[in-house]
């Protein structure tokens, strides 16, 4: 098992991780940042090329949710 942190770790918004197991990808949340003084995506290009299988949402905020068309 391993879980990446894509955004969120060290502040407010852009929260999405991603979660390996067996050979499978799950993310959670795929938020935005709502700070104009950074990027506001997580870094999404860390699931190139993944399997991902499901993404699971903990609640409809655009921190968690405002990325999700790009996943």
């Amino acid at each position: 098992m391993q879980v990446v942190f894509l955004g969120g770790a060290s502040g407010v918004g852009a929260s999405c991780l991603a979660i390996e197991l067996a050979g499978q990808w799950f993310v959670v949340d795929a938020g935005v940042r709502v700070d104009k003084k950074a990027d506001p995506l997580p870094d999404l290009a860390l699931l190139e090329g993944k399997d991902v299988r499901a993404i699971f949402v903990t609640h409809a905020h655009a921190d968690h949710i405002g990325a999700l068309p790009l996943v």
